[in-house]
């Protein structure tokens, strides 16, 4: 029993820190990547404004535009894109 108290005290940390809470999200000192996959007449429309709020909320976030196509879906799956802004076709 003493033999196993140091290695399932580790681990008994290592699963507190995976339950435990995650700290606050803060935008402003947010930083890394964002891939949104937008549609032409969407990119024209819509991407300025986007664009122009995120940099206002997280400013060291940089923002990359990819075209909007059926691979799209795929690409969010796969984690290469992170949001896609698409047309309602029903």
């Amino acid at each position: 029993a003493e033999a196993l108290r140091a290695p399932l005290t580790d681990a008994l940390s290592a699963v507190r820190r995976v339950l435990a809470p995650p700290e606050d999200f803060d935008p402003a000192t947010a930083t890394g990547s964002f891939t949104l996959a937008i549609g032409d007449e969407a990119q024209v429309a819509f991407f300025p404004a986007i664009l122009a709020d995120l940099r206002a909320v997280a400013p060291h976030v940089a923002v990359v535009s990819r075209p909007l196509s059926a691979q799209s879906v795929e690409d969010g799956r796969r984690g290469r894109i992170d949001v896609a802004i698409a047309p309602d076709l029903s």
